[in-house]
């Protein structure tokens, strides 16, 4: 599964090389709300409220992201994978699937590293 997911995280950055920065950070965004979903659906004020933090706290490195320089995305997208495990092992089970939570930290830690090269090394598109 693991392999799976990184070799999607893969895919997901090369279709990264046709976006900016913007569309980049806006992708961090979603990422976040989906764990505001699924806290939602445990009817739990407590998870849906620490699952809103880390939705505003990604939103805010999305935003620096998009508008400062890549090493906000780069930082968002590493500590969103952690953010993953960490929720799913802070409880059994927490709010989010074991599957899920595997899953997005492959594709989470891979896409952190193709920003962080396509960061360094941008490509003719991108140079500012």
């Amino acid at each position: 599964m693991q392999l799976l997911m990184i070799i999607f995280g893969a895919l997901a950055a090369y279709i990264f090389q046709k976006m900016f920065r913007k569309g980049r950070a806006m992708t961090l965004v979603l990422a976040a709300a989906i764990y505001v979903g699924f806290a939602v659906t445990q009817q739990n004020i407590g998870v849906t409220l620490l699952s809103m933090a880390g939705f505003l706290g990604f939103s805010g490195l999305a935003l620096m992201g998009g508008r400062v320089n890549f090493w906000w995305l780069v930082a968002g997208w590493g500590l969103h994978g952690v953010w993953d495990v960490a929720l799913h092992f802070t409880k059994p089970n927490f709010f989010a699937p074991t599957w899920y939570a595997f899953a997005c930290l492959g594709f989470d830690l891979t896409l952190a590293a193709f920003i962080l090269h396509d960061g360094l090394n941008p490509p003719k598109y991108m140079k500012r």
